[in-house]
């Protein structure tokens, strides 16, 4: 087996959240959970997110998951926006993985 030592560490991706809203739809269909995310690192890479919902419910999770999550590819220092549908619940949605709050 061949161990290989690098002086550096390999440049990676890093991810901030620069803004997150929920976007009601101008046609009257289901809202959307809308993040910008930076790439804040030194090399190109893909952010993966997922919104959840508010449900008070007795014998769950009060934050369920939405169905469909985000990808975005982005070079160092490049933002960019996803859309996440809010296909389920009312007014309270989570961003993670950065745990931020949006309402409606």
């Amino acid at each position: 087996m061949v161990v290989e030592s690098y002086a550096e560490a390999p440049a990676l991706p890093a991810f901030d959240l620069v803004d997150a809203r929920v976007d009601a739809t101008a046609d009257g269909g289901d809202p959307v959970v809308e993040v910008t995310v930076e790439n804040t690192g030194d090399a190109p890479g893909t952010f993966r997110g997922a919104a959840q919902f508010h449900a008070d419910r007795p014998t769950a999770s009060d934050w369920p998951f939405l169905p469909e999550g985000v990808a975005l590819t982005l070079e160092p220092g490049e933002r960019g926006i996803g859309r996440i549908p809010a296909s389920r619940g009312e007014d309270r949605y989570r961003v993670q993985p950065f745990g931020r709050e949006v309402e409606r």
